[in-house]
């Protein structure tokens, strides 16, 4: 059966085994390309974005996007719960919630900035949390770890 989500197929009797590829490869990379897309959002122009103080962490603000934003919000909390369900280490999960924590600062940020004055030491954590998500993910993939992933 063609169509179905990560490379799974349905097999004879009804089982549900991997397809070709891994799960989580198709998993990280729709999680990067929500990520990216997010963020692109967040830095257009023309985005109607919002912040107000988390209730929980008192250290962040939580941003919320206007119906044209929304989607992009949705895609990347779908992608981050997928790669939640399909990685196997900590370390990756560990990366993806301060890479989800630190592109949400970039977004709340744009609630109170223009894209061109937002805070450069925000970028320079968000690269950093970047850097580390693709290094823990190749690492767990049995990739090597390439030099500007770290």
């Amino acid at each position: 059966m063609d169509g179905l989500p990560f490379g799974i197929k349905i097999v004879f009797g009804g089982v549900i085994r991997p397809g070709s590829g891994d799960i989580r490869l198709s998993a990280y990379q729709d999680f990067l390309s929500a990520y990216r897309a997010y963020l692109a959002y967040a830095q257009d122009p023309s985005s109607k974005i919002s912040a107000v103080p988390h209730p929980r962490r008192t250290d962040e603000l939580m941003p919320f996007f206007d119906a044209d934003g929304r989607p992009y919000r949705e895609k990347l909390e779908a992608a981050r719960m997928t790669v939640s369900l399909v990685s196997k280490s900590p370390e990756t999960i560990d990366a993806l919630l301060m890479l989800m924590k630190r592109v949400r600062a970039i977004a709340a940020a744009r609630a109170n900035y223009s894209p061109g004055d937002i805070p450069g030491e925000l970028f320079k954590n968000l690269f950093a949390a970047h850097h580390s998500f693709v290094a823990a993910a190749r690492k767990e993939l049995g990739l090597a770890v390439m030099p500007g992933d770290v």
